[in-house]
């Protein structure tokens, strides 16, 4: 059974407390916290349940399951989260669904881990990431991925152009965008250098090969 301490992080003059794992053990619950430590929303076992802490503007932070029982982030479930400001997916999920972040315009810091398969559409509309990596595993990314994300300006991206089957990914992202590719390869292929390009509704993507 996991016991849960308090860890405390400051960032600035705002402080944070949120209840962390003691001992190394196992979380086998999510849960999601306002700056105070106070949770928000409830607590959940498994794959995060769609809506789960939708338009709650109060969550700053949240704890997942460690325990490798969440591989599915659901629909619209920080919709709107307006305050999260970083977020670490599990290295246990391999979906992130449609809408899951959108609008959560404090979000400058998200870690996708390697085990995600699939992003799907709207995912991360209107959050105000600077740079993002696209792991090799992923498969499919979903049409408006990235849109109105207006800061997104690097792209650090290990997948085939293939793989973005929707429409305008990056339509109102930076300009210009860079989207770093591995240097050779397969993936490499896909992909063409050059400045000026146009790529899923952004108009002005630098490609460079040198990952």
């Amino acid at each position: 059974m996991a016991r849960y301490g308090y860890g405390m992080s400051v960032s600035g003059t705002r402080k944070s407390i949120v209840p962390s794992s003691g001992g190394g053990g196992f979380i086998t619950t999510s849960r999601a916290f306002n700056s105070g430590g106070g949770q928000v929303g409830s607590t959940n076992t498994g794959d995060i349940p769609e809506s789960w802490v939708a338009n709650e503007a109060t969550v700053t932070s949240v704890i997942f399951a460690n325990d490798n029982s969440v591989s599915i982030i659901g629909s619209y479930a920080f919709y709107g989260c307006t305050s999260l400001a970083s977020i670490n997916i599990p290295n246990s999920v391999t979906t992130i669904s449609e809408q899951s972040f959108r609008g959560c315009t404090s979000l400058s810091s998200i870690t996708i881990p390697d085990s995600v398969t699939s992003i799907g559409s709207y995912a991360f509309y209107d959050c105000n990431i600077t740079t993002i990596t696209i792991p090799s595993g992923v498969t499919s990314i979903g049409g408006y991925a990235f849109q109105s994300c207006n800061n997104l300006a690097t792209v650090l991206c290990y997948v085939a152009q293939s793989v973005f089957v929707g429409d305008e990914t990056f339509s109102a992202t930076a300009s210009p965008l860079t989207i770093r590719v591995p240097t050779s390869g397969a993936v490499s292929d896909t992909w063409t250098a050059g400045t000026g390009l146009s790529f899923q509704g952004n108009l002005n993507v630098t490609v460079i090969k040198n990952l």
